[in-house]
């Protein structure tokens, strides 16, 4: 049996897709050591809470709390967690095997990573593979692109602080996965289907981008991200300067073609 691995799985209000999360974490636990901890952040819909309470499996701890944000949940989640291996996994969502097999291995073997994030396949109102690619610090600082559902080392998690409970609106995840990176940690990319991410009209994420600039903002005015926050600087003006090139080129292409047109013009005459 390898290695203990804890699946955070914080929930709220989210009762009518907690039993296929469930499931694909129980399809590995004959194969894994793994316990599973549902932090219940305050459900009020009346149904997720009846739900939770009956269930009735060894390997799962499900933890009440008042509605904290979900911040706050994956913090308690994390500090409870008897693994130094985390799975992070919202309660809409379902893993695959990859974190589990390949992506342990990974954290296992190298102990200067942090954190591993894989492949994901998107379903509900909308159905594609998405291969997020090798990890670079450049495409992190301009936007977010690794899902909130990776592999974890605690130690990791806890040489930062955790989460910021201050980020109640969204992009949480990317500000942890920015200040682990320049805290020294390593973070790898796993090129294999790590787990399905649901795809809703309206989700947290909707949310959070309608204020985006607003929490990019907040995230890259702490003393801890100065590094980072100027870094963020040269890259998006160093993309400003690239489409501009860009732009006086084809500007250049365009007078280039409209001489070489009023000269076949003039052959033509």
């Amino acid at each position: 049996m390898v290695n203990k691995i804890s699946v955070v799985i914080p929930c709220y209000n989210m009762g009518h897709y907690i039993g296929e999360t469930l499931d694909s974490v129980l399809n590995y636990s004959t194969k894994y050591d793994i316990e599973v901890l549902i932090i219940n952040d305050g459900s009020d819909d009346g149904t997720t809470e009846a739900l939770l309470k009956k269930l009735d499996n060894p390997i799962i701890r499900v933890i009440h709390q008042e509605n904290k944000g979900l911040s706050n949940a994956r913090n308690t989640g994390i500090n409870l967690a008897q693994s130094e291996f985390i799975i992070l996994l919202d309660a809409d969502n379902k893993i695959s095997e990859g974190y589990f097999n390949k992506g342990l291995s990974i954290l296992k073997n190298n102990e200067n990573i942090g954190l591993v994030f894989g492949n994901v396949q998107y379903f509900g109102d909308d159905d594609h593979y998405h291969k997020p690619g090798e990890f670079s610090i450049v495409r992190l600082l301009r936007k977010n692109y690794i899902d909130a559902c990776i592999l974890l080392r605690k130690s990791a998690f806890n040489s930062v602080g955790g989460y910021d409970e201050n980020m109640l609106i969204g992009f949480e995840d990317w500000d942890l996965n920015i200040r682990i990176f320049f805290k020294g940690w390593k973070i790898y990319y796993v090129d294999e289907l790590c787990f399905h991410y649901r795809i809703k009209k309206v989700s947290m994420l909707t949310k959070a981008n309608e204020k985006r600039q607003e929490i990019i903002n907040y995230m890259f005015s702490k003393p801890k991200l100065r590094d980072a926050m100027e870094l963020r600087k040269i890259i998006l003006n160093s993309d400003s300067t690239t489409a501009e090139l860009k732009s006086i080129t084809q500007r250049k292409m365009m007078k280039l073609a409209m001489r070489v047109e009023r000269m076949l013009k003039s052959f033509k005459s």
